[in-house]
């Protein structure tokens, strides 16, 4: 039971940033922003609670920041090309459902690194 726990705060944090529209203030596209967070993020609370590496939050956190890079690039190119480029669209979508996946899945793995490091 008290692993379990560690999914609280991090549905919470995710259910915030849903409510104030995190991902659209961050440079998703408006009609998706919410669902990019809605995909990802159940797939990353998974991820994160399975995966028991001591490195984990170190990873996640580059793949957080590689997700992110892949996104706005893909934005940058959907923009300059007047929404020509497909590729580039979906760079830009699935680059923040990545970003849903890797901060759902870094919030669950600092979440069990503090309480697991209890016991």
């Amino acid at each position: 039971m008290k692993r379990l726990v560690i999914l609280g705060p991090a549905l919470v944090i995710l259910g915030i940033a849903a409510l104030i529209d995190l991902p659209q203030t961050l440079g998703a596209h408006p009609w998706w922003s919410v669902k990019t967070l809605m995909f990802g993020a159940p797939i990353g609370l998974v991820l994160g609670y399975f995966l028991r590496l001591r490195i984990a939050p170190i990873g996640f956190s580059a793949l957080l920041l590689l997700s992110y890079f892949t996104a706005k690039t893909g934005q940058t190119r959907f923009a300059a090309s007047y929404a020509e480029d497909a590729f580039a669209g979906q760079l830009w979508y699935f680059g923040w459902i990545a970003i849903a996946v890797m901060a759902a899945a870094l919030l669950v793995s600092i979440g069990r690194w503090a309480v697991l490091r209890r016991d």
